[in-house]
């Protein structure tokens, strides 16, 4: 019973220890011990000294071409997987990149689907790259726009000197 009541004496003074410490800081306390200001405290700590973290590749701030300029891949790595080049073309849409290719008013249009969306910005314009390869013509610039599968709206382009843009 002695014991009982020295351990939560000890818990009673370390309690109004941490109450007095959040206490002496300025912000508001949700929590009677202080806790809730502890927290955010060390996260505002934490990320001021790491304040350069930007957790998406994909900023409106940060413009697509910059990200894919020492991109030295080809799509000869792609194509020499497979005895056709268009197999890879054909797992595309198998898995749900691409899902229509057609051509509106002499516009080639490339429609992607979900899997398109999973893809870094990286492998986006790889798709559009080796698309280019296929279909393309050597020494001819191609340009196609790139249509939501589910909502129908055009959400980019693709250049041959460009790459892809994204509205």
């Amino acid at each position: 019973m002695v014991r009982l009541v020295k351990i939560s004496s000890i818990l009673a003074v370390v309690i109004l220890l941490i109450g007095a410490v959040s206490q002496a800081q300025a912000e508001p306390k949700n929590w009677p011990i202080g806790w809730n200001s502890w927290f955010s405290g060390m996260y505002k700590y934490y990320h001021s000294r790491n304040s350069d973290f930007v957790p998406y590749v994909n900023t409106g701030k940060e413009v697509h071409l910059a990200n894919l300029k020492d991109d030295n891949w080809s799509p000869d790595v792609w194509a020499h997987q497979y005895d056709d080049p268009k197999k890879v073309v054909e797992n595309f849409y198998e898995s749900g990149i691409i899902t229509r290719q057609y051509s509106d008013d002499d516009v080639a249009i490339l429609q992607v689907g979900p899997g398109f969306y999973h893809l870094s910005a990286i492998d986006q314009n790889r798709v559009a790259k080796y698309l280019e390869f296929i279909h393309g013509q050597k020494g001819v610039d191609m340009f196609f726009k790139l249509q939501d599968w589910h909502t129908k709206e055009i959400i980019g382009v693709y250049n041959s000197k460009y790459g892809l843009q994204f509205n």
